[in-house]
């Protein structure tokens, strides 16, 4: 069973399931495991340099190709 949402479509996912922004906790490899699985990863980048952020979304980026979100709060 499959469940389709407007934000799936919207967001360009599979599943409506979010990575929460979570500062400490969701860098790029939960992040990127979020997205593969089909749901929407979020980088928490609140209190990063812009060097950490940028850093981070290239990781993720070279780990998946899916749709990702990044928190600054």
């Amino acid at each position: 069973m499959s469940i389709r949402t407007p934000i799936c479509d919207l967001l360009k996912i599979e599943v409506p399931i979010a990575l929460a922004g979570m500062g400490g906790v969701a860098y790029a490899d939960v992040c990127a495991a979020v997205s593969e699985a089909g749901g929407f990863g979020t980088l928490g980048m609140a209190a990063e340099s812009p060097e950490n952020i940028r850093a981070e979304m290239r990781k993720v980026r070279a780990l998946t190709d899916r749709p990702f979100g990044v928190d600054l709060l």
